[in-house]
This record gives structure tokens, C-alpha cells and sequence, in this order.
């Protein structure tokens, strides 16, 4: 078989399944000790993991917080979720599109490690409307991604308008990706 052919199979087997969308397992447990440590979370929180996988993320959080909703697209990770959150009250594990999933309407927090080929929709449908009612969020995402969403000067127009409501900072660094940490900052009086 030549070069360039077992190439191309290769590139296609990538983009078939299971990484269609960018996805990243996390499994190390001391990065999300680290991601729980620096998210603050309460027995009163209600957080979303956005892209759970296969729940490595989303099982400490219910230790922590009093609510998870987990929100998985890829239908195989999804049953594995269902299966081990039949023992877990508090989590609510939902097999949907992330960019087609509602908000809660009550205050709420992001902790996820969320898929890198669709961050920027991502961001705007947690950031672009600062009546929604995101708390806070701890969100592991591609390196180029945050350097865009927390360089100095800011040129792009909706970063800018992210930053009018939001404090953007990185938080630490994963290898080849960032931490992302988001606190919510001044709002304006109406």
C-alpha cells in the first residue's frame, strides 16, 4: 500500500468516530481535583458539564455540587453516563447537541472540558447574552482558543463585548491545552 493511501485512511478513521468534534477524554485526577478546587463549587450550585465523555468530570462535580446536568452528544458515552448516574440522583445526563441545549433559567456554573472544534459557538451561547445566568465557569479548552479569548490589546468585537461582563483569564496550563477561567465581572447598571 503506498504512503499517501494508508495516510488518508488514517485521516478519514480520525474523522469518522469517536473525535468527530474535537473531543478530549479527561482522566487525569489530579488536573480535575484541580478543576474542582478552582471552580468553588457549593451544595447549592447547579453545574453544567458540557461534553461529559464518559463522566470522569462529571461524578466528582455531584460530590460537590447539589445538581449536574451533564450534556453529551455522542450517544455511546451518553448510555455509559445513563448506566453509571442510575446511583446518582443529582445528576441529569442529557444525549443532545451542545450548541442546541437551553440554559437553565436558574443561576448556574460551568465546569467542563468542552469539545475544541466547537469552542467559539460555545463561548457565545455561554457569553454573548449577559442575562443569561451563568455564575462562573472552569472550562478546559484548546491553547490557541484562550490566548484569542484573553489577549491583550482586544480586537476582536465580541471578546471585547465578552469582557464588558465577564473577567477571561487563564487559570493554568494542561499540557497541550488551557484552562480557561471565567468569573463574572461588573455589570452595568441597567
Amino acid at each position: 500500500m503506498r504512503k499517501q493511501n494508508k495516510r488518508n485512511r488514517k485521516i478519514r478513521k480520525s474523522l469518522e468516530w469517536p473525535n468527530f468534534s474535537g473531543q478530549h477524554l479527561l482522566h487525569n485526577k489530579r488536573i480535575i481535583h484541580d478543576l474542582l478546587q478552582m471552580a468553588n463549587l457549593t451544595p447549592n450550585d447547579i453545574v453544567l458539564d458540557l461534553g461529559a465523555g464518559k463522566g470522569a468530570l462529571t461524578f466528582p462535580l455531584a460530590e460537590k455540587a447539589g445538581k449536574v446536568i451533564a450534556v453529551e452528544y455522542d450517544p455511546r458515552f451518553a448510555a455509559i453516563l445513563k448506566k453509571k448516574a442510575e446511583a446518582y440522583p443529582d445528576i441529569k445526563i442529557i444525549q443532545q447537541d451542545i450548541l442546541k441545549f437551553h440554559l437553565p433559567k436558574e443561576p448556574f456554573v460551568v465546569v467542563a472540558g468542552i469539545p475544541y472544534a466547537i469552542t467559539t459557538p460555545i463561548m457565545k451561547m455561554l457569553l454573548h447574552h449577559p442575562a443569561n445566568s451563568l455564575q462562573r465557569a472552569v472550562i478546559v479548552m484548546e491553547k490557541g482558543a484562550a490566548r484569542r479569548f484573553t489577549s491583550y490589546p482586544v480586537t476582536n468585537p465580541l471578546i471585547l463585548k465578552w469582557r464588558m461582563w465577564f473577567d477571561l483569564e487563564y487559570a493554568m496550563e494542561i499540557s497541550r491545552v488551557r484552562t480557561f477561567l471565567l468569573r463574572q465581572g461588573w455589570i452595568p447598571p441597567a
